[in-house]
């Protein structure tokens, strides 16, 4: 890994994170994706540094995955995501771990933020932690905020806004971002699980 750059301290990060670069074949594999990254069509080109920086940060892309494999992201940011070249480097400079999720799961979060709660797909890009927030959370407190009145349908929401509704810790989110106490926003939350039960209980009959 030092012939591409990576410092010693780094390595014994990497090899931390991800024992798998042990028994990958990283002398042939790790050039290959530094020169990757380094071709990539995106405005403005990756340095070296930012490269280095992309793979460290997010080692299992050393150890498990495959050039072919960026590429086939990267489509799929471009197709389904509608992400332009910009955007594409931003999102893999701040949340290198995107090379590894699941398209599934993607699409379902950007498609949320796009259609319910009124992202353009530059906020999102600009804020791609939600990718690592679980859907649930997502609806659950974008729901919350619409219940109390701090959001409306008609409202654009950046990606500031998109921030602070994937606060890391419900506690900071209840106070700080929905002025509420955690207990209610707690029981909000049992509410909306109560009414998807009883509705899947309804459906469930139904057709019977």
């Amino acid at each position: 890994m030092e012939n591409v750059g990576i410092y010693p301290d780094s390595v014994a990060y990497v090899i931390k994170e991800a024992p798998g670069v042990l028994t990958a074949k990283t002398e042939e594999s790790l050039p290959e994706k530094v020169k990757y990254f380094a071709d990539m069509n995106v405005k403005p080109k990756f340095t070296k540094d930012e490269i280095l920086h992309v793979l460290t940060k997010c080692p299992t892309l050393i150890a498990s995955y495959t050039v072919e494999s960026f590429q086939k992201k990267v489509q799929f940011f471009e197709q389904e995501l509608k992400f332009n070249k910009h955007h594409i480097k931003n999102i893999i400079l701040k949340q290198p771990s995107v090379l590894t999720f699941s398209n599934e799961a993607m699409k379902e979060k950007w498609t949320y933020c796009y259609e319910k709660i009124n992202a353009s797909p530059s906020s999102i890009a600009r804020c791609p932690r939600v990718f690592q927030c679980s859907l649930k959370r997502i609806k659950e407190r974008h729901l919350y905020l619409k219940h109390l009145g701090h959001i409306k349908d008609e409202m654009k929401i950046d990606d500031y806004g998109l921030g602070l509704i994937i606060t890391n810790s419900d506690k900071r989110f209840a106070e700080k971002v929905a002025k509420m106490s955690l207990d209610e926003f707690d029981e909000f939350r049992k509410d909306i699980d109560l009414n998807k039960n009883e509705e899947n209980e309804e459906n469930e009959e139904n057709e019977q």
